[in-house]
């Protein structure tokens, strides 16, 4: 209840005598265990839902009564719960507004209903300020609905609901099949000038058949429908039908269908459509099909099926957890927070009848903002990546209509509201004291900053033990985990090969050696010989260096760690391989990728770099030294780092088959090196952390900005 009871211009209405329209019947819906009243006009297809105490008064109306004795009557049953002449006003000029109510208007009413024409004022308004969605009437379906209504009825079976089943399940299939080949380079492919044709022309049509989904929907459950019209969304057509009249069904399964129609019948055209793009041949009719997968499972993912819009989702919600005009009630909820705790009015009843939709509002009012929000910037980055000048118009448009414009109306009703000024903080000192404390906290007031990025311990090549030749493990004269020195040997290994290649040239050695006897009075035979012998000479020596490299052995002092120990014996190894590691926790390197976005902040403004072990993340490690690589790169210093192994880079699909995978973003490599780390372990993940000076929100939200300017556009 408000917090004033009287109100000045009551004398104007008092004397008139309301009734209740011939054309308006009344439906009883219960809302989680409470009884609520439908009030439905047959002629226009609008409905209002009421609350018992609103329905009291409205009962009363039988065109004989004054409005000054209907106040009377309904304070006296409502004791408590009694309205104030304000809410009075408020109900009465709702249900004029929507043609529900007659009454004589011989009397001055022009105060009581110049919110209503102002609500319509309102409308208008609204859809030029908002480019989500622009609604432009156009027909009257009621009659096509009721004459077709009977070729549509076989679709409400258990045979069709099946069939759809099986169509949506083998759609789900395929598009895990294809998914790489529907999500490459989207952006290009939608936006191209071309496909936009297609888009145009298919688009309408899709939605069309939605549209028409609910209308039969809502035939089926004995409603009716008045209105079909073009709704704008970004600058394209999409038809719409209003449904209004689905709140008055009694059942709430009868209200989930209608509302789930659309969405049921896109999902249908979206799998036959999946079905035709993976059977059918390169051209115009898989184009086709791609662009219907496109529109019905994006649109129905991420505007219709989702509830924090106000579309198909949206109604589906509200009406599983059964509270009427969730939105609208949210924003209320908001408004009576922000009325009670923070211009401190009390007095005023909360728009939540219990606890469990108190959190309901609270959650949705904000949830719902933020993601009208990200889809507003989604939309427009999408838009503006092909159509620059497009992009931009429309984003100072949303700007305007779903920021600066509703903002200021919120500031200027704050700043009016007659409950407010009741309050014990007053809107004048208020207001300005929490846009100071915005700017505050926005602008001024420093927070710490740091970026945090992913490392693995890399070991320098006297630390790597490789295979030198193709051969197998013979022994191992080293456990793995023991301390070795410089020298040590480590591995034996075995190449029969080479053991017969030496033979062959022992042999030929000593032929020829037995030859050049036989010449030695021959200048030019004892040369050619000698030659011959000089050259096996050689080869004996290379081919002993390489039978002695069979042998591996330690070239640095520190503890032999080993992969795979328990199955290196009788391996074959080829030439390079990297066996295992002699480590140590002195003289440390680590590798470490930084996105390019961040790079700037990385080594520019770093003041402090510290490390954590995955394994001690309790002990913070200091680099003696720390280097940036010039250069950019995809390609990840280790494996370790990738999302596969549980690492941040995320890598490139198309890149898979490749012999250098590459990552999806470009990374900058730091170089850090530690004079002593203590229990390392190679390739072992490290979190490094940059510190960087303490900045302000807005700084660092204009840096975002930035970096997504640049990083969309190429700039």
């Amino acid at each position: 209840m408000s917090a004033n009871l009287f109100s000045s211009d009551w004398y104007q209405i008092a004397e008139l005598k309301p009734r209740l329209r011939h054309h308006v019947t009344v439906n009883a819906h219960r809302y989680r265990g409470k009884r609520w009243y439908v009030l439905e006009d047959h002629v226009t297809g609008q409905v209002r839902r009421l609350s018992p105490q609103s329905y009291l008064i409205v009962g009363l109306m039988n065109g004989e009564r004054t409005i000054d004795r209907l106040w009377e009557l309904s304070s006296q049953r409502l004791g408590e719960e009694m309205p104030t002449h304000e809410e009075m006003l408020q109900l009465l000029a709702s249900l004029y507004q929507a043609n529900l109510v007659g009454m004589d208007t011989s009397g001055d009413i022009s105060e009581l209903f110049e919110r209503g024409k102002e609500a319509e004022r309102t409308r208008w308004m609204s859809k030029l300020k908002s480019p989500l969605s622009i609604k432009i009437p156009l027909l009257d379906p009621e009659r096509f609905l009721v004459a077709t209504q009977k070729y549509i009825k076989p679709l409400f079976s258990l045979t069709a609901l099946c069939i759809w089943c099986l169509l949506v399940i083998g759609m789900l299939v395929m598009v895990g099949q294809h998914w790489e080949e529907l999500t490459s380079n989207v952006t290009d492919r939608v936006l191209a000038a071309d496909n936009l044709v297609l888009l145009w022309f298919i688009y309408p049509v899709i939605k069309l058949i939605h549209e028409l989904g609910h209308g039969y929907c809502v035939k089926r459950g004995g409603g009716e429908v008045h209105e079909l019209g073009v709704m704008l969304l970004v600058l394209l057509p999409m038809p719409y039908v209003d449904a209004s009249s689905t709140n008055a069904f009694a059942d709430k399964k009868q209200r989930i269908l209608v509302g789930s129609a659309g969405i049921i019948v896109e999902l249908f055209i979206a799998a036959v459509a999946m079905f035709v793009w993976v059977n059918a041949e390169p051209g115009l009719i898989k184009s086709i099909a791609y662009n219907i997968i496109f529109i019905a499972g994006l649109s129905t993912v991420m505007v219709n099926g989702n509830p924090l819009l106000r579309f198909d989702g949206y109604y589906i919600l509200a009406d599983l957890i059964e509270i009427p005009n969730l939105g609208q009630r949210s924003n209320q909820y908001w408004g009576w927070l922000t009325k009670r705790f923070m211009f401190g009015v009390s007095g005023l009843a909360s728009p939540a009848y219990d606890r469990r939709e108190a959190l309901w509002l609270f959650f949705y009012g904000f949830a719902s903002y933020i993601y009208r929000m990200f889809l507003m910037v989604t939309i427009v980055l999408f838009v503006a990546q092909q159509y620059f000048f497009v992009g931009i118009v429309l984003a100072v448009w949303a700007l305007i209509g779903t920021l600066i414009v509703p903002n200021f109306k919120l500031l200027k009703k704050a700043w009016q509201d007659s409950d407010i000024r009741t309050g014990r903080r007053s809107p004048t000192v208020m207001i300005p004291v929490a846009a100071g404390i915005v700017v505050l906290l926005l602008c001024v007031m420093p927070l710490p900053l740091t970026t945090s990025v992913e490392g693995v311990v890399q070991m320098d090549d006297q630390r790597r033990v490789l295979a030198e030749e193709n051969c197998f493990v013979e022994q191992l004269h080293k456990p793995p985990g023991s301390i070795v020195v410089k020298g040590d040997l480590l591995i034996s290994c075995s190449n029969p090969q080479l053991r017969t290649e030496q033979l062959v040239l022992q042999q030929q050695y000593l032929e020829s050696s037995a030859e050049r006897q036989g010449v030695w009075n021959d200048p030019v035979q004892l040369k050619i010989y000698d030659d011959q012998l000089s050259r096996l000479n050689l080869e004996l020596k290379e081919s002993e260096a390489r039978l002695a490299s069979l042998n591996l052995y330690a070239q640095s002092d520190g503890i032999w760690s080993l992969r795979n120990a328990a199955d290196l014996v009788g391996m074959f190894l080829k030439r390079g391989d990297l066996i295992g590691h002699v480590i140590t926790n002195d003289h440390v390197s680590i590798l470490g990728m930084v996105p390019e976005a961040d790079i700037e902040l990385v080594r520019d403004k770093s003041v402090a770099i510290s490390a954590l072990q995955t394994s001690d993340l309790n002990t913070q490690l200091t680099p003696t030294s720390w280097s940036v690589f010039p250069a950019a790169t995809k390609e990840p210093v280790s494996g370790i780092l990738t999302e596969t192994a549980g690492g941040s880079i995320i890598m490139d699909p198309s890149s898979s088959t490749s012999d250098t995978p590459q990552s999806l973003r470009q990374y900058f490599i730091v170089a850090l090196e530690f004079g002593h780390f203590p229990m390392v372990f190679v390739d072992e993940r490290i979190h490094l952390k940059f510190e960087h000076p303490p900045e302000a929100i807005m700084y660092r939200l204009y840096r975002v900005v930035r970096r997504t300017f640049l990083e969309y556009f190429d700039v």
